[in-house]
């Protein structure tokens, strides 16, 4: 996506599938043109004083965000947490385990203790 601001300040986005108008109001009078491709766009924007031609490529790769501390910070918090969160789980799994065993095993002697006292 490239963003591009024409004369009148209303800035468009061009994409290789479109172009996407940005803003709450925007004027085309016939006096703004734009034509494109994949890569990229001919703006061409008259008024009564002048003729503008623009040529704009048009970029589509991603953006990449460079990290921010604060959020880098909060980030790293919320990690820790998931990290304690995740090593009590397998404790209480690992509980859970543990009592189901020694129910089987109450169940298995009383069903013994059953059985031999018939």
């Amino acid at each position: 996506m490239t963003e591009f601001k024409l004369n009148n300040g209303q800035g468009i986005e061009l994409t290789k599938d479109g172009i996407l108008i940005k803003g709450n109001h925007i004027e085309i009078d016939g006096n703004i043109t734009i034509v494109k491709d994949d890569k990229h766009a001919n703006i061409v924007e008259q008024d009564d004083k002048s003729i503008k031609a623009s040529i704009v490529t048009i970029d589509d790769e991603p953006k990449i965000m460079e990290p921010n501390p604060i959020s880098y910070g909060k980030l790293a918090t919320l990690e820790a947490k998931l990290s304690t969160a995740m090593t009590e789980i397998d404790k209480l799994k690992a509980t859970i385990k543990i009592e189901r065993a020694l129910t089987d095993n109450k169940i298995t002697d009383a069903v013994i203790k059953a059985r031999l006292g018939e």
